[in-house]
């Protein structure tokens, strides 16, 4: 490991200047040249092979202990926690196949999660036409003058029957949409909703329930490009609201989730802009994106645990804020992966972006983040499902493993672990209840043993991912040293290892995650079981049952009975009544609307640590980074050699 490496390096270094600084002080600098004879490099080998080794060995006899708190717990994760994007480029091209089986399949796997797709469909002819002036009189207006180019708003034409395959998708795997309308165009100042508005229409027409709505991407970005500022978005977010609640029925009780900022360290002027113009009282939660690094990444910036720690500071950056502007709304992160902008081909698709995802997974559950979109479920580099050939990356079946487990009460893990050692825990389900569910990586080279000191004696099933051949970069992947490997359109059988609560072997370079069954947690027991009481920690309000959490987070909005119909087949319907919908005069008498009321939030006393004044560290991310930190060892031997020079400095001033 780099680690080892520099450690024995560093050694090798002191050992060599000690040698120089001890023949100025006794012999004179003549006599140094007598030092540089075989038997002194022979020593110096065998002083810097007996460093490493004597570091290695440090670490692969660590035994490390680990507990979780199972008295309380600082929120709950429902089922819908993972979900997922598609990009509408997907659309554009006709690229995915909505029916195939194996896509059926892969993504019916993944239930109860929400559909995050960005862009506003376009149906007819004259709309296109409407488009196509819209433009090229406004768009172009809007950019500003040092702007050379900038891609066309996300509007993507699309036939009703291709919209129809969509929407018998998302119904045949268990889904639910949150539709994300483009909002880039503006005309006088304000959002061009004319496009949105047909959509609505359409879809109030046929019954179709979209429980969410977003209004823009990343509009954080707009001022490099666009004459949009917060101001203008918080406008925007006001009308749109009033849209909704006055002029569709189907849709006034939907919720309005943005502003869909970029990572909170890049846009903290904006968002700042955003509270303060009293945008948080026209969204129900505050999103935001997240990636860890661009599309210059290398290997070793994947495991590097000090990147991944910028995630906890950035998340700190916007709570900040929010309590800075007493919004009280949760968080939700609708754009996560490894690298932006399609990711990396051969890094961002392959096991070594596990580390990445599984930490974040659990950092967003630590932050009370109600939900977390994977970008993209399909498509690029770093789509979980691959996109020519529709077979699993190594992060889908991470996904799926933390979908069949992860629900509930999260609970805190309270053991001091190394940085290369990340462990979060949460109720476990599919398993007795009460069941309790660690999920944790080693980014070392070495074998890391764990004691469960609270569950010695129970039974852990262990569920441990490698990487085929030991390479990082490697799209196989290893459960519990078998591969992974779909037989036609039938996804493997996940093998579970049973083991003993004590000195479990995490495996080099891996990630795990650990059951412990019949742990009879009692947030657990309560959580399942629908015990309703509550909870002893002072900073969060009861412990939710299941079904109150289903009804508080869950995808679906209240909505009244009249308009809960299945969904109608827009395939088999005549050009008359689609007309008649689309022909509708749009006529907004829009009203005022009142703030809206948020659940409670708090914010976590397991992340209390991300409320410190952070000064964030710019990660220069170039083929020469890799992940450096010093072993306890080392440090200690640094510290020695200073008093050495020291002491040596002064006998060389008498």
């Amino acid at each position: 490991m780099t680690s080892y490496r520099i450690n024995g390096y560093l050694a090798l270094l002191i050992f060599v200047d000690l040698k120089r600084q001890t023949c100025q002080v006794f012999s004179g600098k003549k006599n140094l040249r007598r030092m540089t004879n075989k038997s002194t490099f022979r020593k110096l080998f065998v002083g810097f092979l007996w460093s490493n080794l004597l570091f290695n060995q440090v670490d692969s006899l660590n035994r490390l202990s680990l507990t979780v708190d199972t008295s309380v717990s600082i929120f709950n994760c429902n089922r819908a926690f993972l979900s997922f994007n598609f990009p509408h480029y997907i659309f554009k091209w006709n690229a995915f196949n909505f029916s195939a089986p194996r896509a059926i399949l892969l993504a019916s796997e993944m239930k109860y999660s929400s559909l995050r797709i960005y862009g506003t469909p376009i149906f007819t002819p004259q709309d296109k036409s409407q488009f196509e002036r819209d433009k090229k009189l406004v768009w172009g207006s809007m950019l500003k003058d040092d702007t050379e180019s900038f891609h066309d708003p996300d509007i993507f034409i699309i036939s009703l029957m291709d919209w129809s395959k969509i929407m018998k998708f998302i119904e045949a795997v268990g889904w639910k949409l949150m539709m994300d309308f483009t909002a880039v165009m503006h005309s006088n100042g304000r959002w061009i909703s004319r496009y949105a508005l047909t959509f609505l229409e359409l879809c109030t027409r046929f019954k179709l329930e979209i429980p969410e709505f977003q209004l823009g991407n990343e509009p954080s970005m707009y001022h490099d490009r666009l004459n949009i500022n917060a101001t203008t978005v918080v406008r925007d977010f006001k009308f749109f609201g009033e849209i909704l609640k006055n002029k569709f029925e189907l849709y006034k009780y939907s919720r309005i989730i943005g502003p869909d900022v970029a990572q909170f360290r890049r846009s903290k002027l904006f968002f700042e802009s955003f509270l303060r113009e009293g945008g948080c009282k026209y969204i129900d939660e505050v999103s935001f994106h997240h990636y860890n690094f661009g599309r210059n990444a290398q290997l070793n910036v994947y495991r590097n645990p000090r990147i991944l720690d910028n995630f906890k500071r950035d998340i700190a950056i916007g709570m900040d804020l929010m309590k800075k502007y007493n919004c009280r709304k949760r968080l939700r992160l609708t754009e996560a992966a490894s690298s932006f902008g399609g990711g990396i081909k051969g890094l961002s698709d392959t096991f070594v972006a596990g580390f990445t995802w599984m930490d974040k997974l659990g950092l967003s559950a630590l932050a009370g983040i109600t939900r977390i979109y994977r970008h993209t479920f399909f498509g690029s580099s770093y789509g979980v499902v691959d996109a020519k050939t529709l077979m699993p990356n190594p992060d889908y079946y991470l996904s799926l493993l933390f979908k069949r487990f992860v629900e509930g009460p999260v609970l805190i893990v309270n053991s001091r672990l190394p940085r290369a050692i990340r462990a979060y825990a949460n109720c476990a389900r599919d398993y007795v209840t009460g069941s309790l569910v660690i999920y944790l990586m080693n980014l070392n080279n070495n074998v890391q043993l764990v004691n469960l000191t609270q569950f010695s004696q129970k039974d852990v099933m262990a569920y441990m991912f490698t990487a085929h051949g030991g390479d990082l970069q490697s799209k196989r992947v290893m459960l519990n040293n078998e591969e992974l490997v779909m037989e036609g359109d039938n996804l493997p059988i996940m093998k579970e290892r049973r083991l003993r609560g004590e000195d479990i072997e995490l495996s080099p370079l891996s990630y795990a995650f650990l059951i412990v069954n019949r742990a009879d947690v009692p947030a657990c027991l309560n959580y399942f079981n629908g015990n309703n009481i509550r909870s002893t920690r002072r900073t969060t309000s009861k412990l939710q049952t299941r079904e109150e959490a289903e009804t508080v987070d869950s995808l679906t909005t209240t909505i009244p009975p009249k308009n809960t119909t299945p969904l109608i087949d827009l395939q088999n319907t005549t050009d008359s009544s689609i007309n008649e919908a689309l022909n509708t005069s749009f006529n907004m008498q829009v009203g005022t609307t009142n703030s809206t009321t948020s659940l409670q939030f708090h914010f976590p006393e397991a992340f209390s640590v991300l409320n410190s004044d952070y000064e964030l560290e710019e990660q220069t991310l170039t083929p020469g980074n890799t992940s450096v930190y010093l072993h306890p060892g080392c440090i200690i031997l640094c510290c020695l050699y200073c008093l050495y020079c020291s002491i040596s400095h002064i006998l060389m001033a008498y």
